[in-house]
C-alpha cells in the first residue's frame, strides 16, 4: 500500500525510522530539562494480548495507547519520597539535592529531572541500527519501543550495582485505565497526566515545548509528531469513506516514521497536497 505521507518522509525527505524530522533541542520546563513533545510510555497493559500499552501524549495531553513496537520517550519514576531529602513544604514540584530528580508531594512520587535521560544515557542498551533492529536498543534520539523501555528500566536499577543515583526502584509510570481515551485525566492513578495538568499547569492541545521552526527539506513547520492520513485506491484517489476500524483514521508520525492509526477523539495535526498526475 502507498502512503503519500511515507514517501515524503522516507524518499523525498530521506528520513530512516524511527529518525524525527525535527530534532528538539535541549529544554527546561519548570524544574524538568529535555522534554520531548511526543508520547511516553506507561507500564500499565491496554489490551489482553498484552500488546499495547498506555501512553501519555506531551503534545497534547492526551491518554491513550500504543503498540508495542512503536518507538516513544520514556520519563521514570519511583514511588514515594527518597529517603533522605528534605522535607516536603508545600503542594508544587520540589527539586531534591544535586538537582536530578523532582518530588511530586501531591501523588507522592519522585521523578527524573531529566525527561530524557535516554539520548545521553542507554544504561548498556545499544543504539538501534533502524526500525526493530535490534530488537532491545535505544534511537539516538532517545526514543524506543516498550520492550526496550522495560529493559531500560530494569538496566536502571542494577546500575553499578546500587541502582541509578543510589535507587532500585525506579519504574514505567503507570496509567489509570478508567481515564481511557481522553484529556484532563487528572486520576492520582495517572502521575504523567497529573504532571501535565496539575504540575505543570498546561491545557489540552498545548506541547509540553514547541518544536523549533526549522527548514525540512523545502518545508518548514512541520510537527514531529503525528499527522492524520486517510486510505484511498491510490495517491491520486479520493479518501474512503469509513476509517480502517469504526472510531479510527489512519496516522502518520514524522516523530518517527511510524504509519498507524489513531482514535478520532486525538488531535493530530494536518497537512494537504494538490492532486496531480503521477510521473515516473
Amino acid at each position: 500500500m502507498g502512503s503519500a505521507l511515507g514517501s515524503l518522509y522516507y524518499n523525498a525527505l530521506g528520513f530512516q525510522a524511527p529518525n524525527t524530522a525535527v530534532p528538539i533541542p535541549n529544554n527546561t520546563v519548570g524544574p524538568f530539562s529535555n522534554f520531548q513533545p511526543y508520547l511516553y510510555w506507561s507500564q500499565t497493559t491496554v489490551t489482553q494480548t498484552g500488546s499495547g500499552f498506555g501512553t501519555f501524549s506531551f503534545n497534547t495531553g492526551f491518554h491513550g495507547s500504543n503498540t508495542k513496537p512503536n518507538y516513544l520517550y520514556v520519563l521514570p519514576m519511583i514511588q514515594a519520597k527518597i529517603s533522605g531529602t528534605p522535607p516536603a513544604t508545600g503542594k508544587g514540584l520540589q527539586v531534591n539535592p544535586g538537582g536530578q530528580t523532582v518530588y511530586d508531594p501531591v501523588l507522592n512520587v519522585t521523578w527524573l529531572a531529566n525527561a530524557n535521560l535516554a539520548a545521553t544515557n542507554t544504561f548498556g542498551l545499544p543504539a538501534c541500527r533502524n526500525q526493530g533492529s535490534p530488537k532491545i536498543c535505544v534511537n539516538q534520539d532517545g526514543a524506543m519501543n516498550w520492550d526496550s523501555a522495560d529493559q531500560f528500566v530494569t538496566n536502571m536499577n542494577t546500575y553499578n550495582g546500587t541502582g541509578y543515583l543510589g535507587q532500585t526502584n525506579w519504574e514505567l509510570p503507570p496509567m489509570d485505565p478508567n481515564c481511557g481515551v481522553s484529556y484532563n485525566c487528572t486520576s492520582t492513578g495517572d502521575p504523567l497526566g497529573a504532571l501535565f495538568y496539575d504540575q505543570l499547569s498546561l491545557i489540552p492541545g498545548t506541547p509540553v515545548v514547541a518544536a523549533p521552526n526549522i527548514d525540512v527539506g523545502p518545508f518548514n513547520n512541520i510537527e514531529p509528531y503525528l499527522y492524520w492520513a486517510c486510505e484511498g485506491a491510490t495517491i491520486q484517489g479520493a479518501c474512503q469513506a469509513t476509517g480502517p476500524a469504526p472510531g479510527f483514521e489512519w496516522s502518520f508520525s514524522f516523530g518517527n516514521g511510524f504509519q498507524g492509526t489513531d482514535v478520532l477523539a486525538n488531535d493530530l495535526y494536518v497537512t494537504a497536497y494538490f492532486v496531480g498526475p503521477p510521473t515516473r
